[in-house]
């Protein structure tokens, strides 16, 4: 950000924000993965089940979050917010083709 924007600007106040840890990260992919009603998740996590069973102590979506998690180390939130919605923007345009 230009220093012009926010030098002396009093409606402007800078925040430090850490990356996200992985279990922030983790819960990212848990709450929108999938499509909701405030969202649309990412392509292909509708197709992902969110059951368990006694075979499986991890639902599919559990997995993929766990696997989002570690292949996000040092992603900021932001960066993560625009791979959900270029994935679901991909989705649509395919969707339309």
């Amino acid at each position: 950000m230009p220093e012009w924007f926010y030098h002396d600007n009093p409606f402007v106040a800078l925040v430090q924000a850490a990356r996200p840890n992985r279990e922030e990260r983790r819960q990212f992919a848990i709450n929108f993965v999938q499509p909701g009603p405030a969202s649309g998740g990412f392509f292909g996590g509708d197709c992902l089940s969110n059951e368990r069973s006694a075979d499986k102590p991890h639902s599919e979506l559990e997995q993929v979050a766990d696997e989002f998690s570690d292949l996000t180390e040092g992603v900021q939130a932001m960066d993560m917010e625009a791979l959900r919605h270029t994935s679901w923007k991909r989705a649509h345009s395919r969707a339309g083709a």
